[in-house]
């Protein structure tokens, strides 16, 4: 995967394109910096709250942690502008991931279920910089899926939870 880098132009929608390539395309979770401002406010699901690249560079490597044969996939863009002026954008984004379910991670052991994961990323951008994030996919999904890969391959599973 080519990495892209930051754009030479103010083109917000460019921005956010290019750092889902490097970030979250191509995992280079280094250059998280190089897209966000040092204390950006990350808002993500179930009420996640974090500050700063660091916490973001923590939570990306949790999150793909036991992701294999990844997938990163922008769906749809749209971008609007700001009722601060030209030096604010919004840029929203759909997006989805298939990956394997390989290894130990925030979702349990590895189990190799097929994960499909779809969701919605809105930036806010102020001078050619990321500073705020939302971020939400369906985590319930994620869960469900795991968890009926481990019962198609493994129906014991059903029959220990009867047995308690």
């Amino acid at each position: 995967i080519d990495v892209k880098g930051r754009p030479n132009n103010d083109d917000a929608t460019d921005l956010i394109m290019h750092m889902l390539n490097d970030v979250w395309h191509a995992r280079y979770f280094g250059l998280v910096d190089d897209y966000y401002s040092y204390n950006v406010q990350i808002h993500g699901c179930g009420g996640q709250e974090l500050i700063g690249t660091r916490h973001l560079k923590t939570f990306l490597t949790e999150f793909y942690g036991g992701l294999c044969n990844t997938d990163f996939k922008v769906e749809h863009t749209q971008t609007t502008a700001s009722n601060a002026g030209d030096n604010e954008h919004f840029v929203h984004v759909r997006w989805s991931i298939t990956a394997t379910h390989g290894q130990s991670h925030m979702y349990g052991d590895g189990t190799g279920a097929p994960l499909y994961i779809m969701g919605i990323s809105q930036y806010r951008i102020v001078n050619g910089r990321i500073c705020e994030e939302w971020i939400v996919y369906d985590e319930v999904a994620v869960w469900k899926q795991i968890h009926l890969h481990n019962i198609r391959n493994n129906p014991t599973v059903l029959d220990q939870k009867d047995a308690e």
